[in-house]
């Protein structure tokens, strides 16, 4: 016996609603700034996560997080995305449901 398609499907979209926030961090200001969701998919088994910065500074993203609803860090990854100020950096975080 294996789990239901519509058993699995209503659990990933719980989990894309369960997560509420995303970050990013540069370094060299020391600072985590919040982002903005453009989409939220699944897609086999991995979720992505599409999203905008929203400040106005010349930076170097070196980190993304992913917060769930409650404020708990589900997601951390590095980064390298240089960001000037008169641009805005679109950053896509795919995430695979089952880590090996």
């Amino acid at each position: 016996m294996a789990w239901q398609k519509t058993f699995l499907d209503k659990n990933s979209r719980w989990w894309l609603r369960k997560i509420a926030r995303a970050q990013y961090y540069a370094s060299a200001t020391g600072k985590w700034y919040e982002g903005r969701f453009t989409e939220k998919s699944m897609s086999g088994n991995t979720m992505t996560f599409k999203i905008e910065t929203t400040d106005e500074m010349s930076i170097t993203i070196t980190k993304v997080r992913l917060l769930d609803a409650d404020g708990d860090v589900a997601y951390e990854g590095n980064r390298s995305i240089v960001k000037s100020s008169t641009e805005g950096a679109l950053i896509q975080i795919d995430v695979p449901m089952v880590e090996e």
